[in-house]
């Protein structure tokens, strides 16, 4: 039998909001928790559903231990963070945030379907930047950047969350 190769994540910030995201969909669908440890070691270590069931039983136990600590990590603020060759800041002065901004935000925080979403609000692509200053482009929408979000970083996600 082949040996599996898989990477399992060991900081939050190696985990993109798309997987988490896939992650909580499927707490809210199923109670069954094996299934639910098999389909976790898929989402997050990028293995097969078919293949995990040939992993030892202790090796999945050691993983999905491995797991939890990192879901029970409490991040630290991420102020910027790069998805491919953009680097996304964080709304500068949140009192300064528009109308707009406000409305989609509470909107999309609503749920972890549309976290990207509030994400696309929260953090957007830097133009300037000087040392630890930086401008962030100006709002319109979350359509340019929400489905780019989906690969932000899970301790941006959030430590932004609790901002």
């Amino acid at each position: 039998m082949a040996t599996l190769e898989f990477q399992a994540p060991t900081k939050l910030s190696e985990i993109p909001l798309k997987h988490y995201q896939e992650f909580k969909e499927l707490c809210e669908k199923s109670n069954d928790e094996e299934f639910i440890s098999h389909k976790t070691i898929e989402i997050f270590c990028g293995i097969r559903l078919r293949d995990s069931i040939r992993i030892k039983a202790k090796d999945i136990m050691d993983l999905i231990q491995q797991l939890n600590m990192v879901f029970s990590q409490k991040p630290q603020f991420v102020k910027t963070f790069k998805i491919r060759d953009i680097e996304f800041g964080f709304i500068p002065v949140m009192e300064d945030m528009s109308w707009a901004e406000y409305i989609d935000l509470e909107k999309h925080l609503q749920s972890w379907d549309t976290y990207h979403r509030a994400m696309a609000v929260m953090y957007r692509p830097i133009k300037n930047k000087v040392k630890d200053s930086y401008e962030i482009m100006d709002y319109s929408g979350t359509e340019e950047f929400a489905e780019v979000m989906r690969y932000a970083p899970l301790d941006a996600v959030l430590s932004s969350s609790v901002s």
